[in-house]
């Protein structure tokens, strides 16, 4: 997750935010457009139905026995439900958003169109959207060239399963990567708090230290040179778009360039 996502996931008012930002969005403003995708993604996750997400959550909630569980399924309920209730014509598609924030050239949302189902594109114009959004060198685009890599690393035919035990790692990786091409890793900043509320952060002066605490020195090493690996060849224009499905963006680098970022 990039800054933005972050805020919008940590707001208690997903439809205060939805509200200010769609004035912008029908501006034009590609940020805003960006947000709003965001908060409906958030609020209307299946087939960009209202009454069926609602459905899905409500049942959740009524099969679920865990009592942290049923509060995270009841705070979703509480959150989205005026979104639930406003007429689609008032927010617009959650996919039509998307697709002019890409159009308009911001990164995030290159890289999201560039793999959204929803938005009908050759396999062509999935790549095209994958390159322009490399092309930015944007410390958002190296964070997730990261993270898909490391992905790649240690499970490179793995499905979203296989791939859950590393995600932390995954994680950490991506925000070093976004750290080092000027993204703010202050423990002040949107992203650090995002992170600390979901593990318990120690003290510490930023994100580098932060991790420099929770991992071994042999870990934090290898995690180290692994998003120097990846940085340089981001920089040198060495990671290609490769769009497979289910959306894999960055598998040909391996084959390509016959890289192993793991020292």
């Amino acid at each position: 997750m990039n800054a933005l996502v972050f805020e919008i996931h940590g707001a208690e008012s997903p439809v205060s935010l939805l509200m200010t930002y769609l004035p912008a969005a029908r501006s034009g403003d590609a940020v805003a457009q960006y947000r709003v995708a965001t908060i409906l993604q958030m609020c209307i996750s299946s087939n960009d139905s209202r009454a069926e997400t609602e459905k899905q959550l409500r049942a959740h909630l009524d099969a679920s026995t865990d009592p942290d569980q049923r509060a995270a399924y009841q705070k979703d309920i509480d959150r989205c439900s005026p979104i639930w209730r406003s007429p689609p014509s008032e927010t617009g598609a959650r996919a039509d958003w998307l697709r002019k924030s890409a159009e308009a050239g911001f990164a995030p949302a290159l890289l999201e169109a560039a793999s959204d189902t929803a938005i009908e594109q050759t396999l062509e114009q999935r790549n095209a959207k994958v390159r322009q959004a490399l092309e930015s060198r944007s410390a958002h685009v190296a964070a997730v060239a990261a993270t898909s890599l490391y992905y790649d690393e240690v499970s490179p035919d793995g499905n979203f399963f296989d791939r859950l035990p590393y995600a932390n790692g995954a994680v950490m990786r991506g925000l070093l990567a976004g750290c080092a091409l000027g993204d703010d890793c202050s423990m002040a900043s949107v992203t650090v708090k995002a992170y600390c509320q979901r593990t318990a952060c120690p003290p510490a002066k930023d994100l580098i230290d932060l991790f420099s605490r929770e991992l071994s020195p042999a870990e934090y090493d290898e995690a180290r040179r692994f998003t120097d690996v990846v940085l340089a060849d981001f920089q040198a224009g060495r990671i290609k778009a490769a769009v497979q499905p289910p959306g894999d963006l960055y598998r040909s680098y391996h084959v390509e360039f016959g890289r192993d970022a793991r020292p």
